[in-house]
């Protein structure tokens, strides 16, 4: 009755820790499902397997019924940060994207930015569309954001939109590039993964996507653009998923 979702690994304290969305059913049957959505946390060995320890930091006291997904976290100045998609269950209103800073001990977190940009708002009532797959990173001692791959777009905690250029994605011919892990800086580039997605069929005749995982560089400063992306997947979802 328990999935688990979009994880990534970041060091904490020196120790790596496995950071993934928690769905937990409440109802399931053939047709549709309802269930809750948490953040938890796990530190890793130094195989890299799990260490059976699981972390369920505790979320902002702030609406009855809000669900934090999709976590993607990244060390700024010392401290973990956690971007996740947040919304309230029950409620008409859309999914937001939220940067939240945790405890030290991984044990709570608290928001540190909503920013009001495209749809997101920083009130959820205020939201004017979905808003997922933000990418926070630091260049230059600014708080920066990937707010779409393809056209590039980013934009500054401090200074709003930032100069990007967008180059056609000639040799990627699996769905429109969407955003994946935070980019991290190694020299004069930074890498991060993406993912893509093209509609299928499965076998009972339901529409479904499969998913695609790539891997591109970008520039370190404005005009941020990209640089280099894989000409194939990496990854590949398999067609006996349903």
């Amino acid at each position: 009755g328990t999935c688990y979702f979009n994880s990534g690994i970041e060091s904490v304290g020196g120790r790596l820790h496995l950071f993934a969305r928690r769905y937990r059913y409440k109802l399931r049957n053939f047709g549709a499902h309802f269930g809750v959505n948490d953040l938890v946390v796990c530190p890793l060995m130094d195989d890299l397997k799990m260490s059976g320890h699981l972390i369920v930091p505790i979320p902002p006291g702030r609406f009855e019924g809000e669900q934090w997904e999709d976590p993607r976290a990244m060390i700024i100045d010392g401290q973990c940060y956690v971007g996740m998609a947040t919304y309230v269950h029950g409620k008409r209103w859309s999914i937001r994207q939220s940067l939240v800073k945790m405890a030290d001990d991984l044990s709570r977190f608290s928001v540190f930015a909503e920013v009001d940009y495209g749809g997101n708002a920083s009130t959820p009532e205020r939201g004017t569309e979905h808003e997922k797959n933000w990418l926070w990173f630091q260049s230059d001692g600014d708080l920066q954001c990937v707010y779409t791959l393809e056209p590039m777009r980013v934009f500054s905690i401090r200074n709003g939109d930032q100069a990007s250029e967008s180059v056609p994605i000639k040799h990627w011919r699996f769905g429109r590039i969407r955003g994946g892990s935070p980019p991290v800086r190694i020299d004069d580039e930074f890498f991060l993964f993406f993912h893509s997605s093209r509609p299928w069929v499965d076998e009972y005749g339901r529409g479904r996507r499969r998913y695609y995982m790539g891997a591109l560089t970008m520039t370190v400063r404005p005009p941020f653009r990209l640089t280099s992306i894989t000409p194939n997947p990496l990854l590949i979802g398999s067609h006996h998923d349903i």
